[in-house]
């Protein structure tokens, strides 16, 4: 069985990698940057086949030390700061997160597992402000960000190893892509659990105060987008693909969706707050992933709706652990 690993084991893209390379046969080492025993706690039950390890990767002997040990055939970087808008509290500690750690995986590659082969988690934050709609591949990175340009310096040091030391090396530009294990920080969660928690009786619930009601986004399903980066380590040739549905959809009618699911009209219950708006926000993110399709057989095929009705769900058994504080 060939063994696989992950970077950043416990997070939402983690645990749906785990699942899926498990399923499959792999033998999957996991590393965390925290205590093991807790790690173990974070991930689901069907990921529990993992082996988990503490890793350093600002390290590069541990790096060294872990590749020397295991072979890994198939490394999955998804190590990053737990949420982006992170890096401009805490830049330097986001630069080597997002950079030289990609750096250390390759470094520790050319000298372990040069036959390995490598898939980055990158991001859709690499374009700007001045990124047409739809972006692909051949849309210059633009970042404004400093998370955009963390991932922008890696997919380029991939790239420039793949093409240079010949390394099967690939960086997957995901654009926004959504489970029940999403983290709590992130707006479609902070939306459904607003929701359900409006419907549920809490007036303290109301009103939920977001950004610009007018971005796009592209939101896929965390599965998809998974199955995506198994493709990409498994095709006989290395690349860079733009991952996501192709469907845009606005915060405001995200918001629509969502609170018309439990019965609510979001406009009485959701405001836009100027002081909530982001730096480097790009207006319209919309995913061309024709060359996925094209060259992985890859594409988007869970409906919005049962995205949105996983979410939702969550929410709900969160309130269910949670129960409401009424005034």
């Amino acid at each position: 069985m060939p063994t696989s690993l992950i970077t950043g084991i416990t997070g939402q893209d983690g645990t749906l990698l785990a699942e899926q390379l498990l399923a499959r046969g792999d033998t999957v080492i996991g590393t965390t940057r925290g205590d093991v025993a807790h790690a173990r706690t974070l991930i689901s039950d069907a990921a529990q086949g993992v082996s988990l390890r503490t890793l350093d990767l600002t390290s590069t002997a541990s790096v060294d030390a872990l590749f020397a040990e295991v072979q890994p055939a198939r490394i999955f970087h998804l190590a990053a700061p737990a949420a982006p808008m992170m890096a401009w509290q805490a830049p330097a500690a986001a630069t080597d997160s997002l950079c030289t750690a990609t750096a250390r995986l390759i470094e520790a590659m050319l000298r372990s597992a040069p036959a390995s082969r490598l898939v980055v988690a990158g991001s859709s934050q690499v374009f700007g402000p001045d990124s047409p709609a739809p972006q692909s591949e051949r849309t210059p990175f633009q970042p404004l960000t400093p998370y955009g340009a963390g991932k922008a310096f890696s997919a380029h040091l991939v790239t420039a190893f793949r093409h240079g030391r010949g390394l099967h090396a690939s960086t997957a530009i995901l654009f926004n892509h959504e489970s029940a294990r999403r983290q709590s920080d992130y707006v479609t969660v902070k939306i459904c659990r607003a929701a359900v928690r409006i419907a549920a009786g809490d007036l303290t619930a109301s009103p939920l105060r977001l950004g610009s009601m007018d971005v796009v986004r592209d939101w896929g399903y965390g599965r998809d987008h998974m199955d995506a980066l198994v493709r990409m380590a498994d095709a006989d040739v290395a690349g860079d693909y733009v991952i996501g549905t192709g469907v845009g959809r606005s915060v405001g009618e995200f918001c629509e969706a969502a609170f018309s699911r439990v019965g609510l009209d979001w406009r009485e219950h959701v405001i836009s707050d100027p002081s909530f708006v982001r730096a480097g926000d790009v207006p319209v993110m919309l995913a061309d992933s024709r060359l996925a399709k094209e060259r992985l057989g890859w594409s988007a095929t869970t409906p919005f709706t049962t995205t949105l009705d996983e979410l939702l769900s969550a929410a709900t058994a969160a309130l269910t652990v949670a129960p409401l504080a009424m005034p």
